[in-house]
């Protein structure tokens, strides 16, 4: 064979190898560390758009739920509707995602003047952003101490990231609200009859991974008389409180009479004279007779709590629908 003819099919093998090579990085071949994006998560306020650049390979953009987020080929997300959805970046087989949460108000100690979306849809207060979302809007709350007396009138969802702080919510007549990852900080005890979380007749209720905490060191049982840290007036819909930490108030959770569901599960109750109390009797009956509450309370902790549980109900024996595991007759 001629020198001639080697070096040709060498140069022919070289370059096959590089097409390989190339269709390869098109064609999935693509290592996932190179797909890089600029964002690890997103989270925006219906309307506000966000550049999200893609870096490393030569990727595709798109959402996974086009009803929430919208993305065009530059990479601006931009948020249309309350909700949680994926930015996708694909490049052959290979890809990344990152989270996108979108709410219709976000409260934030570090907004600026500035921004286009201040006082619209972002906030400095809790309150101002309950008072411009519509019913059954979404409010998310950054990191800080906000030491608000909250009143919530509306249907709506309120959560956080497990660094926010108030003082009391007082939830009005049949309102819906879902609490997630709220902090209840006081130095104060709340007054006999009242709640730090005060749940008025007919509302529901769904309060998770959210704390309960009163900051006395020295206390003293009179001090803690009369007070709640949770009170769910009569007629509730709908109450479901979990993973949540209780600490240094007098009673922790006490719920009046209902048809509706009960599901208090897995919290934490430390330091409180009386634990879990449920009363479903039905007052002014010709016999006795209970509101015929469903749902479960279980599986919750008492640290130094006098009175674990009370239960209240019509007759020597109760053999209705909820389950109230934790109580001992």
């Amino acid at each position: 064979m001629s020198k001639n003819r080697i070096l040709t099919f060498a140069a022919v093998f070289i370059l096959m190898i590089v097409v390989a090579f190339s269709l390869a990085a098109c064609e999935g071949g693509t290592n996932e560390k190179e797909i890089q994006l600029s964002e690890v998560s997103l989270r925006l306020v219906v309307g506000e758009e966000k550049e999200v650049k893609s870096l490393g390979a030569d990727c595709e953009l798109y959402v996974t739920d086009q009803g929430i987020a919208s993305v065009d080929g530059g990479g601006k997300v931009k948020a249309l509707k309350s909700g949680k959805c994926e930015l996708r970046a694909k490049a052959g087989d290979k890809m990344k995602s990152v989270l996108i949460e979108v709410y219709d108000a976000i409260t934030s100690k570090s907004i600026k003047d500035d921004d286009p979306l201040f006082g619209k849809a972002k906030f400095f207060t809790i309150a101002e952003a309950i008072e411009n979302v519509q019913e059954g809007g979404n409010v998310f709350v950054e990191t800080g101490r906000y030491g608000e007396a909250l009143t919530v009138d509306k249907s709506l969802s309120l959560s956080a990231d497990n660094n926010v702080v108030v003082n009391s919510l007082r939830l009005k007549s049949d309102k819906r609200l879902n609490v997630t990852g709220i902090s209840f900080y006081n130095k104060t005890y709340p007054d006999a009859g009242d709640a730090t979380l005060y749940v008025e007749s007919g509302a529901a209720l769904s309060v998770i991974d959210s704390e309960f905490f009163i900051d006395r060191k020295n206390d003293t049982k009179d001090e803690r008389i009369g007070g709640y840290c949770i009170y769910v007036d009569k007629n509730s819909s709908f109450i479901q409180i979990r993973r949540c930490n209780i600490s240094n108030y007098y009673y922790g959770v006490f719920i009046e009479g209902t048809d509706g569901s009960l599901n208090v599960q897995e919290n934490n109750l430390t330091n409180v004279t009386k634990g879990i109390g449920v009363n479903i009797e039905k007052k002014d009956t010709t016999l006795p007779e209970n509101y015929n509450a469903t749902g479960e309370i279980s599986y919750n902790d008492y640290n130094s709590v006098e009175v674990e549980t009370e239960f209240l109900f019509a007759g020597a024996k109760y053999e209705g629908e909820l389950d109230f595991a934790d109580y001992e007759s």
